[in-house]
């Protein structure tokens, strides 16, 4: 056998030959034709999913498909200076994680906050008040303490 696809299998005369690895075996044309079947079922789901095309042949291999990375961009809802958000959604407001808040609050360098039963409330003026604090017009600016 060559290994060429479009070689006839020696003894039969029917079939195609497809190398895997080092050896080649003989596939038939009904296995042909349910692996095409097979084949169009997949990229169809795969369609259907909305799956990156990159991506189409680690989930046919069976991995997971890599995730993309998430944003932490704040979300549509409008907040009023008043309203009391939670760490997540401060943090979504900042653009920065729940945890790097908490460090923050630790090292006293972050934004005002509340503590009300027990739970960390940040004021979304305050949060905007840090923003504004934070502004610099040179990277040679030293922070105001």
């Amino acid at each position: 056998m060559t290994g060429s696809p479009n070689s006839m299998h020696p003894e039969t005369g029917s079939g195609v030959a497809v190398p895997t690895n080092a050896r080649t075996r003989t596939v038939s044309s009904q296995q042909m034709k349910e692996f095409a079947a097979a084949t169009i079922v997949i990229l169809a789901e795969l369609a259907k999913r909305r799956v990156d095309p990159s991506q189409a042949l680690n989930i046919a291999k069976g991995r997971r498909p890599k995730r993309e990375r998430q944003t932490n961009h704040a979300t549509q809802r409008d907040y009023q200076p008043n309203d009391l958000l939670t760490a997540e959604e401060a943090g979504a407001v900042l653009q920065i994680s729940a945890k790097t808040l908490a460090n923050m609050r630790c090292t006293g360098n972050g934004p005002t906050y509340r503590k009300i039963g027990g739970r960390i409330r940040y004021r979304y003026a305050d949060l905007l008040s840090f923003i504004e604090d934070k502004r610099r017009d040179s990277t040679s600016e030293k922070e105001a303490k």
